[in-house]
């Protein structure tokens, strides 16, 4: 029952936010309606809009008049590769993800798997690498820590999942790693590695799980991955096509850092970490 007005285009954000009811507004513009984080919007109904006149059977008309909720183009894919600094100090697998421990700045798994922009709290990535292990330190930033779900069921369950390209005996192939808020960690074969490769990686990785109580909610996660398990040598300047999906239970949406529009873990259609 609001009425917003302006004098140019508008745009709508609702940032940080899930599970939103936009009911029974009144929007008035001469100009385009844009909407950041549609999909936080669940129920938009009996709203009114007067927006972008233009021109009617060769007539001027000062608004059209709609009811729906504009669209939102998608997103084009993310082509810039993140780039890794190298360790000065191997970050510590504790769980605590001290940010002096880790280099360069926070990335965003901000997209959902139909590549759009995502709704509720922001989940944060760093990483880091060294000789032996690719490092990954992300925070799953919730509302309520009562709405954690510590079970080890994917896309039932709070979980990370984290896609990376590599190689088995000399053979291209796309490691799976599943990780949860329990502490478990699952190394699959959905993407065509074989069980004992799987098996194998899963042995070798670190991973540590930990709930947040301050300054924020959420939990907190993090991981060590031998590069040599993955196929690869640690080098400045390698390439690894890479995708990381969280799972949040509380209002039941995926964080990824490229959405595929198919299975998360189809790294050709996500993105690159790139070491320094």
């Amino acid at each position: 029952d609001n009425v917003f007005i302006t004098d140019k285009d508008m745009t709508l954000s609702f940032q940080s936010s899930a599970k939103f009811s936009f009911l029974n507004n009144t929007l008035i513009t001469p100009g385009k309606i844009k909407i950041t984080s549609p999909n936080a919007i669940t129920l938009w109904k009996g709203n009114k809009i007067f927006s972008d006149g233009g021109v009617n059977n060769n007539q001027s008309q000062a608004f059209t008049i709609d009811s729906e909720m504009p669209e939102t183009p998608l997103p084009a894919r993310k082509t810039k590769p993140v780039v890794i600094m190298c360790a000065v100090k191997a970050p510590v697998t504790d769980g605590n993800f001290s940010t002096d421990e880790w280099r360069g700045e926070f990335e965003r798994l901000d997209r959902e798997p139909s590549r759009r922009q995502c709704s509720g709290a922001p989940v944060l990535v760093k990483f880091s690498w060294d000789n032996k292990f690719l490092f990954i330190g992300a925070m799953m930033n919730m509302f309520d820590n009562a709405n954690i779900s510590k079970g080890e069921t994917w896309g039932k369950d709070d979980g990370m999942e984290i896609s990376l390209g590599g190689f088995d005996k000399g053979k291209p192939v796309t490691w799976v790693i599943r990780s949860y808020s329990n502490g478990t960690l699952q190394s699959v074969t959905d993407a065509g590695a074989t069980a004992i490769a799987a098996e194998r990686l899963g042995k070798r990785a670190i991973y540590v799980s930990k709930v947040r109580e301050k300054p924020g909610k959420g939990w907190i996660g993090e991981w060590a991955i031998p590069l040599e398990t993955l196929g690869h040598k640690a080098k400045p300047g390698l390439e690894i096509k890479f995708n990381m999906c969280a799972f949040i239970n509380e209002y039941d949406n995926w964080h990824c850092w490229e959405g595929t529009q198919r299975e998360n873990w189809q790294v050709g259609q996500a993105g690159i970490l790139q070491l320094k």
